[in-house]
């Protein structure tokens, strides 16, 4: 989205922090609302249930992008001059311009109700989806055989890179188990005699630093089978653990001064300067701060939806 979205707003008159902070946020949205790879992944480290991780991340990935729509709203009142004056459109032009999303909103509904209906596994979704989107290209003409062979092409390389990092996560995972280390962890910190509360902010501050060097599935897959644990020792929901980890994720990598996806961003921009990036997407990390105060004090907003369609 970098080299569509941040030359449009710039073209209107956006300051670059906000056209920049927006991008590299919002960026982050995708891993948490579901269909979200990420909570499949999770769903196989974990051995949890994918369509009750699927509804567990839709309420706070919403109230996530609610929240960030409020930081932009915030700043266009706060700093005037990072937003452009401009006449509001008409309802009907509004209308218009709308109508060409109809394509994504058929390929979500026909996947992910498709789920929730019980037409088809998770997996079987996937699939489905893939197969409305070309059949939707190629009605729409947008679609040659030759392009056809590269996205093919291209998944099977993406296909095979993410079944070798899932191959190595759970032999990693198979040596921890035969070493100990969860156990002689959640021994250690039962023995230190601290607040459930304290040892998931300490867990906080590490996924923090951790995103700064690791790219989110390698997180995902290097922490489950230590943390999890843990985490299940202290009294959470590990259904609830797999959604405030994918958050912690989403912190982590649009945390200055190393978060990835600052850099992801930058090197779509060339000319963007970094500092840039890091005083846009400031604002925005108190979005994901509040999520996870409110995910801490009331579980529920992750666990109230998978009780109630499970």
């Amino acid at each position: 989205m970098s080299r569509v979205v941040v030359p449009e707003m710039r073209r209107v008159g956006y300051d670059d922090r906000l056209a920049t902070g927006a991008v590299v946020s919002g960026g982050t949205l995708g891993i948490l609302i579901p269909p979200s790879a990420m909570l499949v992944i999770y769903a196989i480290s974990a051995e949890q249930s994918v369509p009750r991780l699927f509804a567990a991340g839709l309420i706070p990935g919403v109230l996530l992008a609610a929240l960030q729509l409020a930081v932009v709203w915030a700043i266009a009142h706060l700093l005037p001059h990072w937003t452009p004056a401009s006449e509001p459109l008409p309802w009907r032009a509004r209308l218009r311009a709308a109508r060409g999303m109809w394509k994504l909103l058929v390929i979500f509904f026909f996947a992910v109700g498709g789920i929730y209906i019980g037409w088809f596994s998770p997996t079987e979704a996937a699939a489905m989806g893939a197969f409305a989107a070309i059949a939707i290209a190629a009605l729409c003409r947008q679609l040659d055989l030759g392009a056809l062979i590269a996205c093919l092409g291209e998944t099977i390389r993406t296909s095979a890179m993410l079944f070798f990092i899932l191959l190595g996560a759970l032999l990693f995972g198979y040596f921890l188990v035969q070493a100990r280390l969860p156990a002689a962890l959640v021994e250690w910190v039962q023995g230190l005699g601290v607040q459930p509360l304290t040892v998931m902010l300490i867990l906080v501050a590490f996924y923090l630093v951790l995103g700064c060097f690791l790219e989110s599935i390698t997180m995902l897959l290097i922490t489950v089978p230590v943390f999890l644990p843990l985490v299940v020792s202290l009294g959470y929901d590990p259904i609830w653990f797999g959604v405030f980890l994918v958050v912690l994720i989403e912190v982590g990598l649009i945390t200055p001064p190393v978060g990835m996806n600052l850099f992801v961003l930058q090197s779509q921009l060339p000319e963007t300067r970094l500092g840039v990036v890091y005083r846009g997407v400031l604002p925005f990390l108190c979005a994901n701060a509040v999520l996870i105060a409110l995910l801490l004090a009331l579980p529920a907003l992750a666990l109230w939806l998978p009780d109630v369609l499970y």
